[in-house]
């Protein structure tokens, strides 16, 4: 019919979606987005929780929705490697990396630094889970609900939740033509 009282975006008003389009607008003409659509947040991710550090296969979907901007990562991580070409290679494992959100978090204004929690979930790929394609397939359900605001209880970052932290993205100055980035 139409109506849905579940959906917490039903009752925004005309002030809080101009604010949010604005800070929308703020987060896309930083360099945020640019900086976590990277392998940095992988290798920070598999050197936190111990594994080799490498994900394959990697994809970045950026989710957006009436009150959500967020960075999600999709690869294949841990051991063993199956597969001889490169592109075609993958493990038994797929983590999902997700920003927490940006439209909630704050950015520096000189654009030196962003500092953005992140939760991951590594789990066993399905047997017919042989591309990447067919993993992001199998994670699409979970990341939709996430753009619109549906599962953010299972996102959110916690200090006492082995399965988040905090990524610190900064700009390091270089000589003329050198770009660098690296994440801590």
């Amino acid at each position: 019919d139409g109506s849905s009282s579940s959906n917490n975006n039903s009752f925004l008003g005309p002030a809080v979606l101009e604010e949010r389009w604005q800070r929308f607008e703020e987060v896309v003409r930083s360099d945020a987005l640019e900086a976590l659509v990277s392998i940095v947040p992988g290798m920070v991710f598999a050197e936190t929780v111990g594994l080799v550090p490498r994900i394959l296969q990697p994809r970045y979907i950026i989710l957006v929705g009436p009150q959500c901007l967020r960075v999600a990562s999709v690869g294949f991580a841990g051991e063993p490697v199956i597969g001889d070409r490169p592109t075609e290679q993958r493990t038994p494992f797929v983590a999902t990396l997700v920003t927490e959100n940006l439209l909630d978090t704050p950015l520096d204004p000189n654009r030196q630094e962003l500092v953005v929690g992140m939760r991951y979930r590594l789990r066993g790929a399905g047997p017919f889970e042989t591309s990447i394609e067919s993993s992001i397939s199998s994670e699409a359900p979970f990341l939709l609900g996430l753009a619109q605001g549906f599962v953010d209880r299972f996102i959110a970052p916690s200090l006492a939740d082995p399965s988040s932290w905090r990524l610190q993205l900064r700009c390091v100055e270089l000589p003329e033509g050198e770009v660098q980035e690296r994440g801590e």
